[in-house]
């Protein structure tokens, strides 16, 4: 069974997606594992980031 580690290759040239792939990796998910974030509400930031 492969496990979450949180990383990812670089990808030169696309910035905007990875830095929001650190962001959610890094600071939101252990705040929503420790339930500081419920799920709806990392949906709505990730809308509003994508969008």
């Amino acid at each position: 069974m492969a496990q979450w580690t949180g990383l990812e290759p670089a990808t030169p040239g696309v910035t905007g997606r990875a830095s929001q792939k650190v962001l959610i990796d890094l600071i939101l998910r252990p705040l929503i594992l420790k339930g500081f974030i419920l799920n709806h509400q990392l949906f709505r930031l990730m809308q509003i980031e994508i969008n």
